[in-house]
């Protein structure tokens, strides 16, 4: 059971590093930004609710491999990992939202320079706190 508890944390993990790639999309966004693409904010918004997903997900084969098959982790590490967790679904809810915001429309061109920078802002934060995750996942010692 441990071995297939800790293949879903990984394949989780995994897919969550796809939103590393977030801040390269708005840049892309940004220069194409005179033509008409629609698709773009749909596909990142399903994404998204999959992201939300899987940090749920996440948080619970990681606390079924704290609790059941590991020694005791300092609470600083669990207190960090939850913390960590919790703004990554935070700036994906803020994310989400303001994509809602953009697909409905009605902005002028300067409008919707101004909360694709503000999107592309949030996806910055948010990639270094998942590569802040990884690390601290991943050199669990550290905090013993």
């Amino acid at each position: 059971m441990y071995s297939f508890i800790v293949f879903i944390h990984v394949l989780i993990a995994v897919s969550l590093g796809g939103f590393l790639a977030y801040p390269f999309i708005w840049n892309s966004y940004v220069s194409q930004l005179n033509k008409e693409i629609l698709v773009v904010p749909k596909v990142i918004m399903n994404y998204i609710r999959f992201g939300h997903y899987a940090l749920v997900l996440l948080l619970f084969s990681g606390a079924c491999l704290v609790i059941y098959y590991s020694t005791s982790p300092s609470v600083f590490w669990v207190v960090i990992a939850i913390a960590l967790l919790v703004l990554i679904g935070g700036l994906l809810g803020m994310i989400h939202k303001k994509l809602k915001g953009i697909n409905l429309g009605g902005f002028s061109d300067k409008e919707l320079i101004v909360k694709l920078l503000s999107l592309k802002r949030d996806s910055i934060i948010m990639s270094l706190l998942i590569l802040v995750a990884i690390f601290i996942m991943t050199n669990r010692s550290l905090f013993s």
